[in-house]
């Protein structure tokens, strides 16, 4: 199962610790596994760079502390579907997938 989790609510970005992101966070010995999916795009990684500047600005004390994992994945042609193999070896990776379109 997937399932999508977004930070925003009624507009606005909540920090609400009974969120399923705030549960993500709050595991203090384990690392939060984070994939990246590439849709081939050549832009897309400035969007990347943009999510990691903007986490270790959100959580300096705790990107300090190395808590994150991460693995990108590129499935290389914006105008297929990411071959199921790929989503499944996401799904059994990934606490947070981060995809990105960008032009």
């Amino acid at each position: 199962m997937i399932r999508v989790i977004s930070p925003i609510e009624n507009g606005q970005i909540t920090g609400n610790s009974s969120s399923s992101a705030s549960r993500i966070k709050n595991r203090p010995h384990e690392k939060i596994k984070i994939a990246y999916l590439s849709n081939g795009k050549p832009n897309v990684h400035e969007i990347f760079s943009f999510i990691d500047q903007h986490l270790m600005e959100l959580y300096p004390e705790e990107i300090s502390q190395d808590p994150f994992e991460i693995r990108f994945f590129d499935k290389k042609n914006a105008a297929k579907p990411a071959p199921s193999e790929m989503l499944e070896e996401i799904k059994d990776y990934a606490d947070i997938l981060i995809t990105g379109s960008a032009d």
